[in-house]
């Protein structure tokens, strides 16, 4: 907190800084999502846990979900810190509309309690559930290979086929087409993945 509270409004943040800390833009660069200050710090330490203790990896990815979610909804009711965009009007529309570049407190919040919570749930199913779910671990296995390819994919397929724009109905085919390419891509690559060494570059996607 020190080193953070050095940094004044209107003073330019050193890149050594921006990256592994603060978001926001240097001279030349943009920094969204800070290396230490982000949702990837709290998946290492629950990748380790899994890694020991998997059952108890699993009530812990549980109980922090509904934390999560609880201290969403109070910071969102509060507004002020954790919010970079107060709620504006009234509706639900309203309060879920958040701020995901850089990511507000809520936006981390709302979105980690969804997903520790649907791992937690997932653990717990057994025979077709657990079948009806693998699929899922193809593009968890891969999820930074899947989120830079589904960025410029689904881009690419807006400007062929709706480069005016569309509605939801037109829209949710294709989402659902491209996840189909996606999962094949995603498990070319995890396999590819899994012949690397350990210390191999490629397995950071």
């Amino acid at each position: 907190m020190h080193f953070m509270g050095r940094f004044r409004r209107g003073t330019l943040i050193p890149i050594s800084a921006r990256v592994p800390l603060v978001a926001g833009s240097t001279d030349r660069v943009i920094v969204l999502y800070p290396a230490l200050a982000s949702a990837r710090a709290l998946g290492l330490v629950l990748g380790r846990a899994l890694a020991r203790n998997p059952a108890a990896a699993y009530r812990w990815a549980g109980w922090a979900g509904l934390g999560c979610l609880a201290g969403f909804a109070l910071l969102r009711a509060l507004g002020g810190f954790g919010n970079l965009r107060p709620v504006e009007g009234s509706g639900l529309i309203a309060f879920f509309s958040l701020v995901k570049y850089p990511p507000a407190l809520t936006y981390l919040l709302w979105t980690l309690g969804i997903d520790l919570l649907a791992l937690y749930g997932c653990a717990r199913l057994a025979g077709a559930g657990r079948r009806a779910v693998a699929p899922l671990t193809v593009f968890g296995g891969s999820a930074l290979f899947f989120y830079l390819v589904h960025l410029y994919g689904y881009g690419l397929a807006g400007r062929l086929f709706a480069p005016q724009g569309t509605g939801l109905v037109a829209m949710y085919p294709v989402w659902v087409l491209g996840l189909a390419v996606l999962f094949v891509l995603c498990r070319w690559y995890g396999r590819f993945k899994r012949r690397q060494p350990p210390d191999s570059l490629w397995r950071l996607l």
